[in-house]
């Protein structure tokens, strides 16, 4: 009878060790779980602000380098005030050199999307897509509203954003340019260099 109680006794402290350890890993798998689902959501908020730094770069190169070469339509400075037009459908249009020829560039921004394209000639080029939530293009002049200004600059802002809604929303990415257009500006002043670069 003492060997049996013996081995009930045992049995039964085996079942609590039992108890005792599900009840930590439980507790180890619950914690686990939230630390690995904290570092998905990290890492895909740092991926996505990352994808917005890096596409922020891409569509600012591309503008720039445009608006760096915009030129007064038929080459005239008298016609100052019609190097940015919009259109009624919002988009951008503008005449950029390249090398001899003066071509027109049109810039659209589709705020319900996020889209932002570019269409020169017969060329279209999709330079954002669903992931702009802002994005302003206007003409200062000096001295402001002048009839005939000594210089001229664009201010380029533009907000990048993950527009598919997420737990942890990686902050929008944010930029504010000035740039200035080289050859009009050499224009304005009556500076001319050599052919095929007003």
């Amino acid at each position: 009878m003492k060997v049996h109680s013996h081995s009930h006794r045992r049995s039964a402290f085996t079942v609590a060790e039992l108890i005792v350890a599900v009840g930590i890993f439980a507790v180890m798998t619950g914690v686990l779980y939230k630390f690995f689902q904290h570092y998905s959501r990290l890492y895909m908020k740092v991926d996505d602000k990352v994808e917005s730094v890096a596409e922020a770069w891409q569509l600012s190169r591309i503008l720039i380098e445009d608006l760096q070469c915009v030129d007064f339509p038929d080459g005239d400075p008298s016609k100052w005030k019609e190097i940015l037009t919009i259109s009624a459908d919002g988009a951008f249009n503008f005449f950029r050199r390249k090398s001899e020829k003066i071509e027109k560039v049109v810039i659209v921004y589709d705020e319900k999307k996020g889209l932002i394209s570019r269409e020169s000639g017969s060329k279209f080029l999709n330079l954002m897509k669903n992931r702009c939530r802002k994005f302003e293009l206007k003409v200062v002049s000096e001295p402001e509203n002048a009839t005939a200004p000594t210089s001229i600059h664009f201010d380029l802002n533009f907000e990048l954003e993950n527009r598919v809604k997420q737990l942890d929303q990686a902050t929008p990415v944010i930029l504010n340019r000035k740039i200035f257009p080289v050859f009009l500006n050499l224009k304005l002043k009556g500076e001319f260099v050599q052919k095929g670069i007003p």
